[in-house]
């Protein structure tokens, strides 16, 4: 995480209730705080105190701050159209986070050491590594840099509920079909040619048009890769496609991780 950046704790009794204390507000907001590649969080409110019982604690977070306003209660979550922003880039990325050890912590009298959260991401991420063949001399390389790349018609909503357990997922994807810009192409060249978005799991029919790189030539050329067929993103994965545009064509291969490991598949782009 970002210095500044917020998210949500809850924090719970595993008892439940009728313990003979009331709990704490739900959520507590924290903000982290990044040194060297280490974050901790800190609560907004001041450092939090939890009854000496023998009850055990549930912890859990949920990232962005301000979706999940109490557990169990499903909520919409939306993915921005325009992610070629840092901003609205992290504003999509919806993640939890629970202790490394697992919910519950066991009772005790001494949590005042550190305790991990492991996060892990709830949505699909899509990259793409976008180059030309040498062969292609008609799109220099300033052009190519200054390429808009969109995916076309994703549906852009879930409904996620906050949990204290390890089974946090989100629903199927709904809502009005939207293009997902990941680069303009206008605010500045990007020299690394690696773009990067991320939407709700979801299906793209066979046929469907599906990546989109407009190129700022003399005709303006736009290139459309379709899926041959129907292409199943799932949750957690991280899907890379390596595009090598030609003239006439575009060649492509994609490679399927999850945010860990996976396969690959090829295909084809053609121009439109």
């Amino acid at each position: 995480f970002d210095n500044n950046e917020k998210m949500d704790i809850f924090m719970t009794d595993d008892a439940g209730s009728g313990n003979g204390y009331s709990s704490y507000a739900q959520p507590l907001v924290a903000t982290a705080k990044t040194t060297s590649g280490v974050t901790n969080l800190t609560f907004d409110a001041g450092a939090q105190f939890w009854p000496i019982m023998d009850h055990s604690l549930n912890i859990w977070a949920v990232y962005p701050s301000g979706l999940a306003t109490s557990a169990g209660t499903g909520v919409s979550f939306s993915v921005k159209a325009d992610q070629s922003t840092d901003a609205n880039y992290k504003a999509s990325d919806l993640m939890t986070g629970i202790p490394s050890a697992g919910n519950p912590l066991p009772a005790s009298k001494s949590f005042d050491a550190s305790i991990p959260l492991k996060f892990k991401h709830l949505l699909t991420k899509i990259n793409i590594n976008l180059s030309k063949t040498p062969a292609t001399t008609e799109i220099s390389d300033d052009e190519l840099k200054k390429a808009k790349v969109t995916l076309l018609g994703i549906l852009p909503t879930t409904t996620f509920t906050a949990k204290a357990d390890v089974t946090q997922e989100v629903t199927a994807a709904t809502g009005t079909a939207t293009d997902i810009l990941l680069y303009d192409g206008k605010s500045k060249a990007n020299d690394a040619l690696t773009y990067s978005c991320i939407i709700v799991p979801q299906t793209i029919a066979a046929a469907a048009q599906f990546i989109k790189i407009e190129l700022p030539t003399a005709s303006n050329d736009l290139f459309v890769y379709a899926t041959p067929s129907a292409l199943t993103l799932d949750a957690q994965k991280v899907y890379t496609y390596n595009i090598k545009i030609h003239k006439a064509s575009i060649i492509l291969t994609a490679e399927i991780q999850d945010w860990g490991d996976g396969g690959d598949t090829d295909g084809t782009a053609y121009i439109q």
